[in-house]
């Protein structure tokens, strides 16, 4: 008996239902049964797309890890997993359907991580946890995420309470790194991730915290908040010569955030270096900068020609020179403020109402009794929105602690009163 056209159109509308529902997830243990008693490795190519891979029991694997779905891998709390392979891990995830992948708890040693976003599904990676040491001799970076998505489906990337050891390897400059291209755009996370070299001596350093490339047609939307950017533990002098780089290119719409982060670098190293660079050679790029405590830069601000935007509430102090860039000051509207101690004069005026006194900081960047940075910034600059849907500040300082209500916000990235109510100082 042949089938009605009815049947034939309920086939075809279940066929798709089916082919766009999201990913089955099963839990895998590792080490557990066959074949996850064997390699990392056997145990992931097992693994079917959506799945989990819990690490159960602790290990140090050389192994490198090339998995090509969305796979979430997590340590279990008080099991440690390290990847010390010298070779750079992969993921790449190009799925239908509709994913989310998470990555936690896991420990790469002398490597990197390459995360690759492609196809027309949406998905959510997050990526938190994770602890880099050293780096891939000629590796570009330890972490680097690439998100190339077309259809309008647009993906999130959250990189969140990670820490980062950079090597002294001046051929992997960055921690991280992020690339986006493709018609969809997307969104990205950066959030409450610790640097630190390690305690090596180097003459010169290119080494930079936070590194991104958005283009293609889309709209992308990025937040970089509360982040440290600190001095190696035992060898102090040894810090990062440079903080973030954010570039537009193609004619992609940025609409990014830069609030809350700690900012404690070396202008002599990193000599020629930024400690903000915003902007490129295509698209827009609209950059709220606020409440950034940024130390000891070599030049503090470089803002090409197509940004635009906000820089309210920011600590800058000990730098070589402020600004230096191709977009004019009537790019950016300034507020509440606090510039000290610039060696070189800018090609930025002073903006009127900013402070030119010593923030009086601690060696850590944190603001001692008495600093005039308290109750002095914008409340107005801190409780406004902007474009996209990451456009609101968390009420959170680069510590975590919230800002005080009832009272003016301070200057930087840390509420001082509030250290020193909690305690912390």
């Amino acid at each position: 008996m042949r089938p009605s056209p009815h049947s034939l159109q309920f086939a075809a509308m279940l066929l798709a239902l089916i082919s766009a529902a999201p990913l089955s997830a099963a839990t895998l243990d590792w080490p557990g049964p066959s074949p996850c008693n064997s390699t990392l490795m056997s145990c992931i190519d097992f693994a079917q797309p959506g799945d989990t891979l819990h690490i159960v029991s602790s290990a140090s694997v050389s192994e490198r890890l090339q998995i090509f779905k969305p796979l979430s891998i997590i340590t279990v709390p008080g099991v440690s997993l390290s990847l010390t392979s010298t070779e750079s891990h992969l993921m790449s995830i190009n799925s239908a359907v509709p994913w989310a992948v998470t990555v936690s708890g896991v420990q790469i040693v002398g490597g990197s991580w390459f995360f690759a976003v492609n196809g027309a599904q949406a998905g959510e990676l997050t990526l938190q946890q994770l602890s880099f040491r050293g780096n891939a001799t000629g590796a570009s970076t330890q972490l680097q995420v690439s998100m190339n998505q077309s259809g309008g489906m647009r993906s999130q990337v959250r990189i969140r309470r990670n820490q980062f050891e950079i090597g002294s390897d001046n051929a992997a400059p960055n921690s991280v790194a992020a690339f986006g291209s493709g018609s969809s755009g997307g969104q990205i996370l950066v959030e409450d991730n610790r640097f630190r070299p390690e305690d090596v001596v180097m003459v010169q350093s290119a080494h930079k915290a936070l590194f991104g490339s958005l283009g293609g047609s889309g709209t992308w939307e990025a937040i970089i908040r509360r982040n440290q950017m600190l001095p190696a533990v035992a060898t102090p002098s040894r810090r990062y010569a440079s903080g973030v780089e954010v570039v537009s290119v193609d004619s992609a719409s940025v609409n990014l955030m830069l609030h809350d982060n700690l900012l404690l670098l070396d202008q002599v190293a990193g000599a020629g270096r930024y400690g903000i660079l915003l902007g490129g050679s295509g698209g827009q790029m609209s950059a709220r900068v606020l409440n950034n405590t940024i130390v000891n830069a070599y030049t503090v601000l470089g803002f090409y020609a197509n940004s635009s935007g906000q820089f309210d509430n920011n600590l800058v102090s000990g730098g070589f020179r402020f600004y230096e860039g191709a977009a004019p000051a009537g790019n950016f509207l300034q507020r509440g403020n606090l510039i000290h101690g610039m060696t070189e004069p800018s090609s930025w005026p002073v903006a009127p109402g900013t402070l030119t006194l010593d923030p009086m900081l601690s060696t850590q960047g944190m603001p001692l009794p008495g600093s005039p940075v308290m109750d002095a910034g914008s409340d107005t600059a801190r409780g406004e929105s902007g474009p996209g849907a990451l456009g609101v500040p968390e009420a959170l300082d680069a510590n975590h602690l919230r800002r005080l209500e009832g009272a003016h916000v301070d200057i930087g990235a840390l509420e001082g009163e509030r250290v020193f109510y909690d305690g912390m100082e």
